[in-house]
């Protein structure tokens, strides 16, 4: 696989090959504009107008800096962030339920090989009765891009 593979952008977030489209400055801005949409969308009016993200990472080679830059970004568009450190998506899934967190972020390219490595972007569903934390919509995922 060659490693010039464009930034794969989808409805869930974006995946790229560490190092070459998946940058940390690449991984700080995703997770900085998604930080900020949710900022946006709770509302500065709410006393606890900071929201809550939960971030994991499925633990392929070469996160830590991918992570750190997530963290950081999430930090400086205002969120409180619960870190789960490794932990799958459906494990994230349900500790943002379970945490009552707004959102998550995953670091995972899910079928895709070794070398790459992306953010998936998880909202939870403050009515749903059951477990919740799923990607947003074409048109939420657009509004955040």
């Amino acid at each position: 696989m060659s490693g010039t593979a464009p930034l794969m952008l989808g409805v869930s977030g974006c995946r790229g090959i560490v190092g070459a489209s998946l940058t940390p400055t690449v991984a700080a801005e995703f997770a900085g504009s998604f930080g900020g949409w949710l900022v946006e969308r709770r509302g500065s009016g709410r006393s606890d107008a900071k929201p809550t993200v939960v971030l994991a990472a499925d633990g392929r080679a070469g996160y830590h800096a991918i992570h750190a830059a997530a963290l950081a970004g999430l930090l400086a568009a205002g969120c409180d962030v619960i870190d789960l450190g490794v932990a799958m998506t459906p494990t994230a899934g349900v500790m943002i339920d379970h945490l009552r967190a707004d959102a998550g972020v995953v670091l995972t390219a899910s079928h895709n090989p070794q070398q790459w490595n992306g953010l998936k972007f998880l909202l939870r569903d403050p009515d749903a009765t059951t477990t919740s934390a799923a990607a947003p919509d074409a048109a939420t995922a657009a509004a955040i891009i």
